[in-house]
């Protein structure tokens, strides 16, 4: 069945949010207190954790309550962020948006809520609307003229509301997998805590003294010639690794020098971030030649007293890493120097028992590695199931 599509306009609106200065923020509940939603609560999940309160008299328009269904939508933002849109759920409590947020409201005698949530989020319309920014220097604002006139394919309301049950129960499975990896996540930091951290057996000493060698990279940057041997920074770690494809290339003068001075790290050395993003880890397990720049920090250690993997799993491990960020300085980017990161504690146990943890993170990461791929043929089905759904294949 192919369904007719109609203006986004013609059944639903955008409604804009309110404006306030930073002095109208009040800290206590009271009788003409409202919530305020800002960009920072538009997440996957709509973040009711730090909700602002204002009084009431800057509502000029009872639109701007936000009712359970409504879309809230970032209208000015960074441009990969405008468009992207959470549910409002039911918020038991009277709550209003500003300025760089909008609230796309449905008809609902023509359109189902959920179904305007599916199809608006979905990565097809997400990036038409991204399209639709108007760029300035720093940030992006959503063409809401265009947007309304963005074509929503529209079959019958009963249609709808069977299509959205359908992805409502697909995004559930989607969901459920997530959360098995951020468990997996949780599982392993409760181990490292439970056999090493609450253990008072072991003595935690600074890792100056379990590292032969801890500096940090280049202080200058060596001319990028296209090919030749990577140099990295830190927006070149990841989660996934390193990213050797878009580093910078230096040529091998440089590299040598780089080298002369420690700043080229060797095979199972620990690298960490210590500029801008603070505590990005990664163990050095393949001989690539490479050098880095001083943003990030090259750790060395003593294998009598440490073994990479564990100082590397250590490091990023949240009491250890907190620690790491606590010790942070510079205004305008933040940093850790040298000194601090030396004088980071961590538990050390004998090699044997952190052979033993290594095991246990190493088969909880077979799980986890087994569960993404699980998600990307979820996210994948799901995918395939949304486009089904808005051509009238479902």
């Amino acid at each position: 069945m192919k369904y007719k599509n109609i203006a986004l306009g013609d059944v639903a609106k955008f409604i804009r949010g309110i404006t306030f200065s930073p002095n109208d923020l009040v800290e206590e509940n009271g009788v003409n207190v409202v919530g305020c939603m800002r960009t920072k609560n538009v997440q996957k999940d709509l973040d009711t954790n730090d909700v602002w309160k204002l009084l009431d008299n800057h509502i000029k328009n009872e639109d701007q309550y936000l009712i359970e269904g409504d879309l809230l939508v970032s209208t000015a933002n960074s441009w990969n962020l405008v468009g992207k849109a959470c549910w409002v759920p039911d918020l038991k409590y009277k709550c209003t948006f500003g300025g760089f947020i909008s609230a796309l409201r449905a008809n609902i005698n023509l359109l189902d809520k959920k179904y305007l949530y599916h199809w608006f989020t979905s990565d097809q319309t997400q990036e038409l609307l991204r399209s639709f920014g108007n760029k300035t220097t720093n940030i992006s604002n959503l063409n809401i003229k265009r947007a309304n006139n963005l074509l929503i394919p529209l079959p019958p309301l009963a249609e709808q509301k069977r299509i959205a049950v359908i992805l409502d129960k697909a995004e559930l499975i989607k969901s459920k997998r997530e959360l098995v990896i951020e468990k997996l996540d949780s599982l392993a930091q409760s181990i490292f805590v439970d056999m090493f951290l609450n253990n008072p057996i072991y003595e935690s000493q600074s890792i100056s003294d379990i590292c032969t060698l801890v500096t940090d990279g280049t202080h200058y940057t060596p001319k990028d010639i296209g090919v030749g041997i990577p140099f990295l920074t830190v927006r070149n770690m990841s989660e996934e690794g390193l990213d050797f494809k878009g580093c910078s290339f230096i040529s091998r003068a440089d590299f040598d020098e780089a080298k002369s001075g420690n700043c080229a790290p060797k095979i199972n050395d620990v690298l960490f971030s210590k500029d801008g993003t603070v505590g990005k880890v990664h163990v050095v397990e393949e001989p690539n030649e490479f050098a880095v720049l001083s943003s990030i920090a090259i750790l060395r250690p003593n294998e009598n007293k440490v073994l990479s993997q564990y100082l590397g799993y250590a490091l990023r491990s949240s009491q250890i890493l907190d620690s790491a960020i606590s010790k942070k300085t510079g205004a305008a980017i933040r940093r850790i120097i040298l000194s601090n990161l030396k004088s980071i504690q961590i538990p050390i146990p004998p090699i044997e028992k952190q052979r033993i943890f290594l095991q246990k993170i190493s088969e909880l990461h077979q799980i986890k590695t087994k569960s993404k791929l699980d998600l990307r043929r979820l996210n994948d089905l799901f995918i395939s199931i949304q486009s089904q759904a808005f051509s009238g294949q479902l």
